[in-house]
C-alpha cells in the first residue's frame, strides 16, 4: 500500500482566486473485506483520499418490508461527486435507491 500527498487545485467562489488543498492519498492493491475473518468483498486495486476514503459516499441502505419490497439505497455527496467547491455552511446530497416492488427513485437535498 502507498501512501503520498497531492495538491488539488480549486477556484475561491467568491474572489476567483485559486485555492489549493492538500490530499492524503492511498494506493492499494488485492483489498480484501472480511467479516468474522470471512471474506465477502474483493477489489483488485483501491485509490482515494485518507481523510475521506469512501469519497462522496454517505450512507448505505438495505430494508424489507411488505409494502416496497426489498430497498437498497446510497446518500451521495454531490459537491464531492463534481470535485466542487462547497458553498460555505450548505450540504448537497443526493439519493438513490431501488425498490423491488416499485422501482428506481432518485431525489435531493440542499440545505
Amino acid at each position: 500500500m502507498g501512501v503520498g500527498n497531492e495538491r488539488r487545485q480549486v477556484v475561491d467562489r467568491r474572489t476567483g482566486q485559486p485555492l489549493f488543498e492538500t490530499q492524503e492519498l492511498f494506493d492499494s492493491k488485492g483489498v480484501i473485506f472480511k467479516l468474522e475473518d470471512y471474506p465477502i468483498f474483493y477489489l483488485p486495486f483501491l485509490k482515494g483520499d485518507a481523510r475521506e476514503p469512501l469519497g462522496p459516499l454517505r450512507n448505505l441502505s438495505f430494508n424489507y418490508n411488505r409494502i416496497f419490497g426489498f430497498q437498497t439505497g446510497v446518500g451521495l455527496n454531490v459537491y464531492k461527486l463534481f470535485g466542487v467547491q462547497p458553498v460555505e455552511g450548505t450540504r448537497w446530497r443526493l439519493y438513490l435507491d431501488y425498490l423491488s416492488r416499485r422501482g428506481f427513485a432518485a431525489g435531493t437535498t440542499f440545505t
